[in-house]
C-alpha cells in the first residue's frame, strides 16, 4: 500500500494495474488508513510490513483463509508484521485499512 501520503493529501492506488484491486490513502491525525474495492479473484500483497486491521465495509472477504463479512459480524482482521495479507473475494468487497 502507498505508505507516503502527504499530511493534506490522498494517494490512489491500483495494486495489481489491472483494476482489480484499488485503494485511497491518506493520513489523518490518528495515522494511516486507506479505503479500498476489491474485485472477484484472489489478490496476494506479500507481507505486511506495519501491523494493520482491515475492516471489511462491505460484502465478504477471505483474509488468510478466514471468512471476514458484515453479513456475518465478523468484519475486523488483525494483521501483525510479517503476516502474508492474501484477499480472496467472491464478488466485489470494499474495506478500511487502519495501519498501527
Amino acid at each position: 500500500m502507498a505508505d507516503k501520503c502527504e499530511s493534506n493529501g490522498v494517494v490512489h492506488k491500483d495494486f495489481f494495474n489491472d483494476g482489480r484491486v484499488q485503494a485511497l490513502a491518506f493520513k489523518d491525525g490518528k495515522g494511516l488508513k486507506s479505503v479500498g474495492v476489491v474485485g472477484p479473484g484472489l489478490h496476494d500483497f506479500g507481507k505486511a510490513d506495519a501491523p494493520e486491521t482491515i475492516v471489511v465495509t462491505s460484502g465478504a472477504l477471505t483474509i488468510n483463509g478466514f471468512i471476514y463479512s458484515t453479513a456475518e459480524g465478523h468484519a475486523s482482521c488483525p494483521i501483525k508484521i510479517g503476516d502474508p495479507i492474501v484477499f480472496k473475494a467472491d464478488d466485489f468487497a470494499s474495506y478500511l485499512c487502519i495501519k498501527g
